[in-house]
């Protein structure tokens, strides 16, 4: 009456022909190297080879789809410790995509650009370019590291209300003193020696700690 073919196990179907093609109820289980072909030239294939398992597309992009709504789609793999963890999500109630270590959150995509947590490591000789252009690098040679801007004059600024901007450099017994200050609060700048202020500027001109010495006045 129907037109349909139905196959039966114990009396209950598990597969039946239907005018779009065919309804399979439980699994449907293919051999270790056997393929489930999609497509009239076979261009998507799934497999397992009997030691891992393959999704492969040999013509056009390969697309992984959500339509359901404020979901995501999410990556998981072993956690190293017999459990799963999402390494790679994304989520269509936010608009982010994150990528995690061990499902931790280590960088996720913002309306603004990008938030990062934990560390930022470059190679020696791997540059931070920043700028359309790529004018302002930051990076170490493995000997040295750099600032370099290529384009105009470079600001180095502190906005905080009174705040400082200090310079600091090794002390010689493992520890840093400041070598220049530049003190947002009395508008001075301070030239030290081992942390201690040798020359301020002041309203009405310098004033110096300790001697002065010149080859010529």
């Amino acid at each position: 009456a129907n037109g349909e073919v139905e196959l039966r196990h114990y009396g209950a179907i598990k597969l039946a022909t239907k005018a779009t093609g065919v309804d399979v109820t439980g699994d449907l289980r293919l051999a270790d190297g056997g393929e489930l072909q999609l497509g009239t030239g076979n261009d998507l294939t799934i497999q397992h080879n009997g030691s891992d398992s393959f999704i492969d597309n040999d013509t056009g992009s390969l697309f992984f789809r959500n339509y359901s709504n404020n979901e995501g789609i999410l990556f998981q793999t072993d956690n190293g410790s017999g459990g799963l963890a999402t390494y790679l999500h994304a989520d269509g109630a936010t608009g982010e995509v994150s990528i995690r270590h061990y499902g931790a959150v280590k960088l996720a995509t913002k309306a603004g650009g990008v938030d990062i947590t934990g560390n930022l490591g470059l190679v020696d000789s791997g540059t931070l370019n920043i700028g359309t252009d790529d004018d302002l690098k930051i990076y170490h040679n493995g000997t040295h590291g750099f600032i370099a801007n290529e384009t105009g004059d470079m600001y180095l600024r502190q906005l905080t209300i009174d705040g400082r901007m200090l310079f600091q450099l090794d002390d010689g017994a493992a520890g840093t003193d400041n070598y220049i200050v530049l003190n947002g609060a009395t508008g001075e700048v301070e030239l030290r020696y081992g942390n201690a202020i040798k020359l301020a500027t002041k309203a009405g001109g310098v004033d110096i700690s300790g001697t002065l010495t010149a080859t010529d006045f």
